[in-house]
């Protein structure tokens, strides 16, 4: 994994270092280093060199300041002060490096910039009040710092989830100078933070709901006859999202980590979206450069909305186009083909929704038309004449996809006469 992690980097180094990654729109920006905050030293072996992270404020031209606990370095070898211009523009609108790496980065930030999740009070107030906004800081458990606010920077304890983060993410650089991973270590030991981030990076989906799927296929008859489907959440992570449900689904319940839905209208494609309900304090996520290679990244809510978790709800009506004969004959003698017969198939064993066959005839079997693949209940509405209808349990059967007709049998016996 760290191999792979590496190769698709190495790309991030080369491209920073050499100031291409150039994007389609962008600003001016000033990247501000305050020489009274506290700076944190590291060393990266092989190196004699002593180097110190300033954390830097940056802001956008008649913009405000962005929140300086969510900007990170992509260069560990910059070591700039005072003040410095910058050119900024959207991570998400540049083409220089592979969207799988500013992924890989961008979660890497998001986790170690932290997020909360809900209380058992903030989720039985959510139940009960049924509106996000309406919570209070009290509902939830905050991870890695209250990320409403920035962190104090200046406290060794609580910069440790900073360090960790940044680390991590220079971890995923190449040192041009040996063509392998950066080994840095800063002063404060941040192994614990880090093992946490990682972790969390390792187990992202068990965050997210988990439905044992994304997708549900439905036809035309599960809207007409209002087909319930019910989703049941293995990770139980549910309350910790908003749901954005399209018109034409029905939400009947959402209880104990479980949806009942039903879709109402016909269409291609209905979604479910679930947002976490915390955010990032920025919108947008930005890169930032200049010529003297310095280069730094922010993330915000844009990337986080696009990968949003979704349970999507496909329309699919297989062709209907199998014939099935039903070839009635004497259960004394099952060459013998018999005419007047009639049956009712449905795929609900209560036949609420019946289709007739035709009769059979001397020259031809009782038929059903139009049929799509699946498994049906076959009975018999109507008997030959002079022959006792068949009242037993519906007969089982598979319609199978890939065939055009069907023929199965279907034994009768014959009236019995008073002198038998």
């Amino acid at each position: 994994m760290k191999k792979h992690i590496l190769t698709l980097l190495i790309l991030v180094f080369t491209l920073t270092s050499c100031n291409l990654f150039q994007p389609k729109e962008n600003t001016n920006s000033t990247a501000t280093f305050d020489e009274e905050a506290v700076t944190y030293k590291y060393s990266i072996a092989e190196d004699e060199k002593e180097y110190v992270l300033s954390i830097p404020v940056i802001s956008l031209d008649e913009q405000e300041e962005l929140e300086f606990t969510n900007i990170y370095s992509l260069n560990p070898l910059q070591q700039p002060e005072g003040s410095i211009g910058l050119v900024s523009s959207n991570l998400y609108q540049n083409d220089g490096i592979a969207l799988e790496v500013k992924d890989l980065l961008y979660d890497i930030a998001r986790y170690g910039f932290g997020f909360y999740q809900l209380t058992a009070q903030g989720a039985e107030k959510l139940a009960d009040l049924g509106n996000a906004l309406d919570l209070q800081e009290e509902d939830f458990t905050y991870y890695h710092g209250d990320i409403y606010q920035p962190l104090n920077h200046d406290d060794p304890q609580e910069v440790k989830w900073y360090l960790a983060t940044q680390l991590l993410i220079w971890e995923q650089l190449l040192n041009p100078e040996t063509e392998e991973a950066f080994d840095i270590q800063f002063e404060i030991d941040v192994s614990q933070e880090k093992a946490e981030i990682q972790y969390l990076l390792d187990h992202a989906s068990d965050l997210e709901p988990d439905f044992g799927g994304s997708i549900q296929t439905l036809n035309d008859k599960d809207i007409d006859e209002e087909k319930i489907f019910s989703f049941t959440d293995s990770n139980q992570t549910l309350h910790n999202y908003s749901l954005h449900v399209e018109p034409g689904i029905d939400l009947i319940s959402n209880e104990e980590y479980t949806l009942e839905t039903r879709v109402t209208k016909e269409a291609e494609s209905l979604e479910i979206t679930f947002a976490p309900l915390y955010e990032l304090p920025n919108q947008d996520s930005y890169y930032f450069s200049s010529v003297k290679n310095y280069g730094y990244f922010s993330i915000g809510n844009d990337r986080m909305a696009q990968r949003l978790k979704k349970l999507t709800f496909k329309l699919y009506n297989p062709i209907a186009n199998i014939k099935l004969h039903i070839n009635t004959s004497d259960v004394t003698n099952n060459t013998v083909h018999l005419a007047g017969a009639k049956y009712q198939i449905s795929q609900d064993i209560d036949f609420k929704y019946a289709t007739d066959s035709t009769e059979s005839t001397a020259s031809e079997f009782a038929r059903f038309e139009n049929l799509s693949p699946g498994n049906y209940y076959l009975r018999q509405v109507q008997a030959p004449e002079g022959y006792v209808l068949n009242q037993e349990e519906p007969q089982q059967i598979n319609i199978e996809a890939g065939i055009s007709e069907k023929t199965i049998p279907f034994m009768v016996s014959p009236e019995m006469t008073p002198s038998e």
